[in-house]
């Protein structure tokens, strides 16, 4: 007989699973989703507007040049083409209207990209330019990052505090930090960022490029990558409840399943509640689930009328204290995210949303016809320095029950949660099965 395995979640780290192992034809794979449609937490949406359909995201989702799995997968799928790609670029120089001027960080290796970057002083009359107090720092930054090997303990408040000036954190390091990690400045850890920044600044040609969906997450990347699936005989059930584990078999919502393999590739607080409705032993993996902080994530969703100036993509605007970002444009217009990261699951949900609308650069608030908030309370897991210096940041494939495994975001060491890390997460998941099938033999 084949092999049977079941995977519970479509998402990121899901497809992932399925698709590294869907290169043995000898195993029958099925994946088992909750929602309607694959995708998880990263997934498309179609926002119903005055001019129509506008596809967005469940929240404001970013691939970078470094994110070398996800390219890799997207490129095995086919559906590089749907995606636009470029230099990324900051805010950096702004006037009192809210209008801003860039810098660009160049697709070339390093050290080249920082030397070669846009750093020139000359700017339009009515422009304040960033203090040259604030360049110094932002190259001793880098000089510093660079010999500690990338590496460090504690938070990144510690980190940057004592030579960084504060505005310069407050416009610049928070919200990337909080952007990168969707944890508190003061919490997030410094180790972490750190090696983002060694991936992508430090990184090779192409590494801090950006990528966008031209249309959404769900036609860019989870159409064709469920297509894929499929096409090598993945099964793909959705609307799939009510799970609850047996000895060989998972009761659903579409009747008991049988399996010789589980994943589950589901978020930690999902495992948990499984975990208990299945009455499974408390092993040393379901006690690190059950210690896992959450944080969540809030999107401003603006879209501009087709007349408006649009504004190119790859630009990252965090001069105003979130994150700003410019999709590619379509026939609708353009539509522009400001996302509030590292949100307490139990915060007021309308002080975010008021927070991200004065966010809003003039320019843009001003030819929006329409806007939509996004949001999700347990958006992901909270990379903090607690977690990551004490060892319990990242889990691992095995459970600790046998054969049932785990595929997710919170298994790839020195990532936080990202759409890499989920990719990651079920690669190493579906080596540890491969392994234990030559095990066996």
């Amino acid at each position: 007989m084949r092999p049977r395995i079941v995977i519970l979640g479509g998402g990121w780290s899901g497809l992932s699973t399925a698709l590294h192992l869907s290169h043995n034809p000898q195993l029958e794979i099925t994946i088992l989703e909750a929602a309607p449609q694959a995708g998880g937490r990263a997934r498309g949406l179609d926002w119903q507007t005055g001019v129509g359909s506008v596809p967005i995201d469940n929240g404001q989702h970013l691939i970078l040049g470094a994110y070398t799995e996800t390219l890799a997968l997207l490129r095995e799928a086919g559906a590089l083409n749907r995606w636009e790609s470029g230099p990324m670029a900051w805010a950096c120089n702004f006037n009192s209207a809210g209008q801003l001027l860039w810098q660009s960080i160049p697709s070339i290796g390093f050290p080249w990209r920082l030397l070669l970057a846009d750093v020139s002083a000359r700017r339009p009359v009515g422009f304040d330019a960033w203090p040259m107090q604030w360049r110094l720092s932002m190259l001793k930054v880098i000089l510093r990052a660079h010999r500690q090997d990338w590496s460090s303990s504690g938070t990144a408040q510690e980190w940057f505090a004592p030579s960084t000036p504060p505005p310069l954190i407050e416009k610049f390091w928070r919200p990337m930090v909080e952007g990168a990690l969707n944890t508190e400045f003061e919490l997030a850890s410094a180790a972490v960022f750190l090696r983002i920044l060694r991936n992508t600044l430090a990184g090779p040609g192409g590494a801090t490029d950006c990528w966008h969906p031209k249309q959404n997450l769900g036609e860019a990347a989870i159409d064709p990558l469920c297509a894929l699936a499929g096409a090598r005989g993945v099964s793909i059930k959705t609307g799939s409840r009510g799970l609850r584990i047996l000895n060989d078999s998972i009761e659903s919502s579409q009747g008991a399943i049988p399996f010789d393999h589980l994943v589950l590739a589901l978020p930690a607080r999902d495992c948990c509640r499984i975990w208990q409705q299945s009455e499974l032993p408390a092993t040393a993996e379901y006690q690190r689930w059950s210690s896992v902080e959450t944080r969540g994530i809030a999107t401003l969703w603006a879209l501009q009328n087709k007349s408006g100036p649009h504004l190119p993509t790859s630009r990252l605007d965090c001069s105003r204290g979130h994150l700003i970002l410019h999709r590619p444009p379509g026939e609708w217009g353009q539509v522009h995210a400001a996302v509030h990261s590292a949100v307490h699951p139990a915060s007021d949900w309308v002080t975010a949303e008021d927070a991200l609308r004065r966010s809003m650069p003039p320019p843009l608030s001003e030819s929006t016809t329409e806007t939509r908030l996004t949001h999700e309370r347990h958006a992901t897991w909270a990379c903090t320095a607690e977690a990551v210096d004490t060892g319990r940041a990242w889990g691992l494939p095995q459970t600790g029950v046998a054969r049932i495994w785990r595929a997710a975001d919170d298994m790839a060491i020195g990532f936080p949660a990202t759409i890499e890390s989920a990719v990651i997460g079920g690669r190493l998941c579906a080596q540890a099965i491969q392994k234990s099938f030559s095990n066996a033999s």
